[in-house]
Parts: structure tokens; C-alpha cells; sequence
């Protein structure tokens, strides 16, 4: 199961594996706040999110956040995560490079409604927090990429 979320040269586009519990995101491109909303919207929406394990990686590597995604932003997404029944089982690594602060900022936010959420300069690293294979998960981020870019050409 994927979903993009997309606009112009950007795309928020996600995968479900149930047999291992995981939700692979990757922002790809520049992405604005109304993407971002759109992506929290459709990823609450989607009955088998979170899956069972409540695993979630985020993959920002690729992304440049515009300047519309600021704090009123992160917080009206961490609104919309906290009336989730499931929020406090989902734990949530993401790994950001350029976005780095801005995701800080979200993990901040979003820790009082308890889902864990920790931001991390390394896949690998983020990967042995969840408890995740990262060479499965490097593979399945970088097809999802693949995709999202194939289906953004012309």
C-alpha cells in the first residue's frame, strides 16, 4: 500500500509493510505545508496505519522543506496525530539531513501525546532504534524514491 501526496516538483509518498509492522515514508523535492497537512491527512485516514508493530521511518534525506512548513505548521500536524486512537503505540525514527532542525522542532511538539519520535543523521542508526533491518529498509526507501520520482516526470 502507497500513497503520494504530491505537487510540482515534491512528493510525500509512504508504504505499509504489515508482515514486518513498518510505515516507510519519504519526502522527496521541495515540500510546502499544504503537502505536508495532505500527507498527515491521508496517512490517519488509512485503516492499516499504524500497522501492528506501530514502526514508522521517515526518510527526509531528499527533501527541502519550504519556508510555509514553520511551528504553526508542525503543530497543526501534531493535532491532527493526537486524536489517533493508536498514537501512543506508534515509535517513529526520522532521518533528516537539511530538514534536521525543522524535525527536531516536530519531535519536540509532538511529545506530549506520546508516540516515541527521534530524529536521526543516519539510517542505520534510526534503523537499529526501531529494531529494523536497514539494508531492507534502505531498499524499500529507495524504490519508494525511485517511484516518486518516475511518477513526477513528465
Amino acid at each position: 500500500i502507497s500513497q503520494p501526496a504530491r505537487s510540482g516538483d515534491m512528493t510525500i509518498i509512504y508504504q505499509i509493510d504489515k508482515q514486518d509492522g513498518v510505515t516507510y515514508v519519504v519526502w522527496d523535492g521541495v515540500v510546502a505545508a499544504e503537502q505536508y497537512i495532505s500527507h498527515v491527512k491521508r496517512l490517519l485516514a488509512d485503516p492499516e496505519w499504524p500497522p501492528a508493530r506501530g514502526l514508522h521511518l521517515s526518510d527526509l534525506r531528499s527533501t527541502t522543506l519550504d519556508s510555509t512548513i514553520d511551528k504553526s505548521v508542525l503543530e497543526k500536524a501534531v493535532g491532527l496525530f493526537a486524536e489517533h486512537p493508536k498514537i501512543s503505540i506508534v515509535k517513529t525514527a526520522i532521518v533528516a539531513h537539511e530538514a534536521f532542525h525543522q524535525a527536531l522542532l516536530y519531535e519536540r511538539l509532538i511529545s506530549p501525546i506520546e508516540p516515541s519520535v527521534i530524529v536521526f543523521h543516519s539510517l542505520d542508526t534510526a534503523c537499529m532504534w526501531l529494531g529494523t533491518d536497514s539494508g531492507s529498509a534502505a531498499r524499500t526507501l529507495n524504490s519508494l524514491r525511485a517511484r516518486a520520482r518516475e511518477e513526477g516526470s513528465p
